[in-house]
Protein backbone atom coordinates (compact mmCIF):
# COMPACT_ATOMS: atom_id res chain seq x y z
CA UNK A 1 0.00 0.00 0.00
CA UNK A 2 1.66 3.59 -0.87
CA UNK A 3 0.39 5.35 2.00
CA UNK A 4 2.66 2.86 4.33
CA UNK A 5 5.49 3.49 1.69
CA UNK A 6 4.64 7.21 2.42
CA UNK A 7 4.63 7.56 6.36
CA UNK A 8 7.51 4.86 5.87
CA UNK A 9 9.65 7.95 3.94
CA UNK A 10 8.25 10.87 6.42
CA UNK A 11 9.23 8.76 9.16
CA UNK A 12 13.28 8.38 7.68
CA UNK A 13 13.27 12.04 6.24
CA UNK A 14 12.53 13.41 9.94
CA UNK A 15 14.68 11.48 11.78
CA UNK A 16 17.62 12.40 9.62
CA UNK A 17 16.48 15.83 9.84
CA UNK A 18 16.26 15.95 13.29
CA UNK A 19 19.74 15.33 13.96
CA UNK A 20 21.43 18.05 15.42
CA UNK A 21 24.50 19.01 14.25
CA UNK A 22 25.00 22.07 16.13
CA UNK A 23 24.13 20.31 18.51
CA UNK A 24 26.84 17.84 18.91
CA UNK A 25 29.24 19.98 17.77
CA UNK A 26 29.06 21.94 20.50
CA UNK A 27 29.28 19.31 22.85
CA UNK A 28 32.21 17.96 21.18
CA UNK A 29 34.44 20.87 20.41
CA UNK A 30 33.80 22.99 23.88
CA UNK A 31 31.29 21.11 25.72
CA UNK A 32 28.58 23.56 25.82
CA UNK A 33 24.90 23.17 24.88
CA UNK A 34 24.55 25.43 21.70
CA UNK A 35 20.60 25.94 22.54
CA UNK A 36 21.86 28.26 25.96
CA UNK A 37 23.97 30.76 23.83
CA UNK A 38 22.70 32.86 21.30
CA UNK A 39 19.24 32.60 19.67
CA UNK A 40 19.20 28.93 20.94
CA UNK A 41 19.40 27.68 17.47
CA UNK A 42 21.51 24.75 16.63
CA UNK A 43 21.90 26.04 12.99
CA UNK A 44 25.12 27.03 11.24
CA UNK A 45 24.29 30.92 11.83
CA UNK A 46 24.44 30.37 15.45
CA UNK A 47 27.19 28.31 16.10
CA UNK A 48 29.03 30.70 13.59
CA UNK A 49 28.40 32.99 16.39
CA UNK A 50 28.90 30.97 19.13
CA UNK A 51 32.37 28.80 18.07
CA UNK A 52 33.22 30.63 15.28
CA UNK A 53 33.56 29.99 11.29
CA UNK A 54 35.05 26.55 11.18
CA UNK A 55 33.22 24.46 13.11
CA UNK A 56 30.02 26.65 11.65
CA UNK A 57 31.44 25.24 8.39
CA UNK A 58 31.28 21.48 9.71
CA UNK A 59 27.50 22.32 11.17
CA UNK A 60 26.96 23.99 7.32
CA UNK A 61 28.20 20.67 5.57
CA UNK A 62 26.52 17.77 7.45
CA UNK A 63 23.22 19.76 7.62
CA UNK A 64 23.81 20.32 3.71
CA UNK A 65 23.57 15.97 3.49
CA UNK A 66 20.62 16.08 4.94
CA UNK A 67 18.16 16.55 2.07
CA UNK A 68 20.78 15.14 0.10
CA UNK A 69 20.78 11.67 1.69
CA UNK A 70 16.86 11.43 2.13
CA UNK A 71 16.11 12.44 -1.01
CA UNK A 72 18.43 9.52 -2.24
CA UNK A 73 16.59 7.37 -0.18
CA UNK A 74 12.93 8.54 -1.52
CA UNK A 75 13.98 7.95 -5.14
CA UNK A 76 14.18 4.29 -4.27
CA UNK A 77 10.54 3.94 -3.47
CA UNK A 78 7.70 4.32 -5.80
CA UNK A 79 10.25 5.13 -9.19
CA UNK A 80 11.00 8.10 -7.35
CA UNK A 81 7.67 9.65 -7.98
CA UNK A 82 7.71 13.76 -6.96
CA UNK A 83 5.27 13.27 -4.13
CA UNK A 84 7.27 11.02 -2.40
CA UNK A 85 10.47 13.24 -2.98
CA UNK A 86 8.76 16.10 -2.23
CA UNK A 87 7.08 14.30 1.22
CA UNK A 88 10.52 13.63 2.42
CA UNK A 89 12.27 17.05 1.60
CA UNK A 90 9.52 18.43 3.51
CA UNK A 91 9.59 16.30 6.74
CA UNK A 92 13.63 16.89 6.87
CA UNK A 93 12.56 20.35 6.94
CA UNK A 94 10.40 19.52 9.84
CA UNK A 95 13.15 17.44 11.29
CA UNK A 96 15.67 19.90 11.27
CA UNK A 97 13.03 22.57 13.22
CA UNK A 98 11.75 20.45 15.62
CA UNK A 99 13.92 17.63 16.43
CA UNK A 100 13.54 14.48 18.41
CA UNK A 101 16.55 14.11 20.01
CA UNK A 102 17.14 17.52 21.01
CA UNK A 103 13.62 18.65 22.71
CA UNK A 104 11.93 19.94 19.94
CA UNK A 105 14.67 22.65 19.50
CA UNK A 106 16.41 22.97 16.02
CA UNK A 107 17.40 25.18 13.62
CA UNK A 108 15.32 27.70 11.36
CA UNK A 109 15.40 25.22 8.18
CA UNK A 110 16.30 27.83 5.33
CA UNK A 111 19.61 25.59 4.39
CA UNK A 112 18.11 22.38 4.11
CA UNK A 113 15.08 23.70 2.67
CA UNK A 114 17.06 24.93 -0.10
CA UNK A 115 19.10 22.67 -0.63
CA UNK A 116 16.11 20.12 -1.43
CA UNK A 117 14.93 22.52 -3.67
CA UNK A 118 18.37 22.48 -5.38
CA UNK A 119 17.85 18.68 -5.72
CA UNK A 120 14.24 19.12 -6.62
CA UNK A 121 14.02 21.82 -9.06
CA UNK A 122 17.42 23.32 -9.55
CA UNK A 123 15.74 26.35 -11.87
CA UNK A 124 14.40 27.57 -8.59
CA UNK A 125 16.71 26.33 -5.82
CA UNK A 126 19.85 27.51 -7.52
CA UNK A 127 18.92 31.12 -8.60
CA UNK A 128 17.40 31.60 -5.23
CA UNK A 129 20.66 30.54 -3.07
CA UNK A 130 22.76 32.80 -5.36
CA UNK A 131 20.16 35.16 -4.13
CA UNK A 132 20.12 34.81 -0.52
CA UNK A 133 24.30 34.24 -0.77
CA UNK A 134 24.14 37.46 -2.31
CA UNK A 135 22.06 39.49 0.24
CA UNK A 136 24.31 37.82 3.15
CA UNK A 137 27.56 39.22 1.55
CA UNK A 138 26.07 42.64 0.53
CA UNK A 139 24.37 42.90 3.93
CA UNK A 140 26.28 40.89 6.50
CA UNK A 141 23.12 39.77 8.03
CA UNK A 142 22.30 35.82 7.46
CA UNK A 143 18.13 35.92 8.19
CA UNK A 144 17.57 38.75 5.89
CA UNK A 145 19.48 36.54 3.17
CA UNK A 146 17.67 33.59 4.02
CA UNK A 147 14.00 35.22 3.84
CA UNK A 148 15.01 36.87 0.61
CA UNK A 149 15.84 33.24 -0.57
CA UNK A 150 12.99 31.68 1.05
CA UNK A 151 10.90 34.46 -0.97
CA UNK A 152 12.81 34.01 -4.39
CA UNK A 153 12.43 30.52 -4.41
CA UNK A 154 8.26 30.83 -3.78
CA UNK A 155 8.11 33.85 -6.28
CA UNK A 156 10.39 31.65 -8.70
CA UNK A 157 8.82 27.92 -8.71
CA UNK A 158 5.27 29.19 -8.95
CA UNK A 159 6.44 31.55 -12.24
CA UNK A 160 8.15 28.26 -13.76
CA UNK A 161 5.34 26.17 -12.82
CA UNK A 162 3.05 28.54 -15.19
CA UNK A 163 5.48 29.07 -17.95
CA UNK A 164 5.39 25.00 -18.11
CA UNK A 165 8.91 24.89 -17.14
CA UNK A 166 8.65 23.09 -13.46
CA UNK A 167 6.13 20.33 -14.25
CA UNK A 168 5.37 19.07 -10.84
CA UNK A 169 2.77 20.26 -8.58
CA UNK A 170 4.41 18.59 -5.61
CA UNK A 171 7.63 20.19 -5.64
CA UNK A 172 5.53 23.82 -6.13
CA UNK A 173 3.47 22.41 -2.74
CA UNK A 174 6.78 21.62 -1.64
CA UNK A 175 8.24 25.21 -1.55
CA UNK A 176 4.79 27.04 -0.64
CA UNK A 177 4.74 24.65 3.09
CA UNK A 178 8.74 25.06 3.37
CA UNK A 179 8.58 28.90 2.86
CA UNK A 180 5.50 29.73 5.32
CA UNK A 181 7.32 27.15 7.87
CA UNK A 182 10.92 29.09 7.49
CA UNK A 183 9.06 32.46 7.32
CA UNK A 184 7.00 31.55 10.74
CA UNK A 185 10.35 30.88 12.41
CA UNK A 186 11.96 33.78 11.11
CA UNK A 187 9.03 35.91 12.87
CA UNK A 188 11.38 37.40 15.58
CA UNK A 189 14.11 37.97 12.81
CA UNK A 190 11.87 40.26 10.82
CA UNK A 191 11.05 42.44 13.56
CA UNK A 192 14.38 43.02 14.25
CA UNK A 193 15.02 43.75 10.99
CA UNK A 194 11.96 46.18 10.63
CA UNK A 195 13.31 47.57 14.38
CA UNK A 196 17.24 47.64 12.81
CA UNK A 197 18.71 45.47 15.80
CA UNK A 198 19.29 42.36 13.85
CA UNK A 199 22.83 41.70 14.06
CA UNK A 200 25.39 41.10 11.61
CA UNK A 201 28.00 38.45 10.98
CA UNK A 202 31.05 38.70 13.25
CA UNK A 203 28.86 39.65 16.39
CA UNK A 204 29.57 37.38 19.11
CA UNK A 205 26.86 35.69 20.75
CA UNK A 206 26.03 35.97 24.38
CA UNK A 207 25.15 33.52 26.98
CA UNK A 208 20.87 34.84 26.05
CA UNK A 209 18.57 33.73 23.40
CA UNK A 210 17.70 37.20 21.84
CA UNK A 211 19.61 36.71 19.16
CA UNK A 212 19.48 34.32 16.13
Amino acid sequence: MNLDIYILVAIIGYLIGAIPYGLIVGFISRGIDIRNHGSGSTGATNVLRTLGAPLALIVLILDVTKPIIVIYIASFFLNGEPLVKALAATFVILGHIWPIYAKFKGGKGILTGIVGLIILSPLSGVPSLILAVLTISVFKIVSLGSLAGTVASLISIIFLYQIGQEENIEYVVYVIIGSIIIIFRHIDNIKRLINKTEPKIGNRAKKAKHEN
